[in-house]
């Protein structure tokens, strides 16, 4: 699951960030899973499926990075990640 970003900040402007992505044993991004910012804010959890069996039988790390700025903040928050 994937909290929805929560914000105070009112612009049309993203300022704040994250991605999802799936990398290598070698830190090299294979693939992005999904990017989100401040301008997608709203009440409440979505939940995000995405097809990684493509990569079956390989050694990866899924890579959660969230970036602010110095002032209003953005929470992203990330509840129960699975891989079946």
């Amino acid at each position: 699951m994937l909290g929805r970003p929560a914000t105070a900040r009112a612009t049309a402007t993203a300022f704040d960030t994250a991605t999802v992505t799936i990398r290598n044993g070698s830190n090299i991004v294979l693939q992005t899973l999904g990017s989100w910012s401040n301008l997608d804010a709203a009440a409440g959890y979505v939940q995000k499926s995405f097809a990684v069996s493509g990569y079956g039988g390989q050694t990866l790390q899924i890579h959660f990075q969230m970036v602010e700025n110095s002032s209003i903040q953005t929470s992203f928050v990330i509840d129960n990640v699975s891989l079946k």
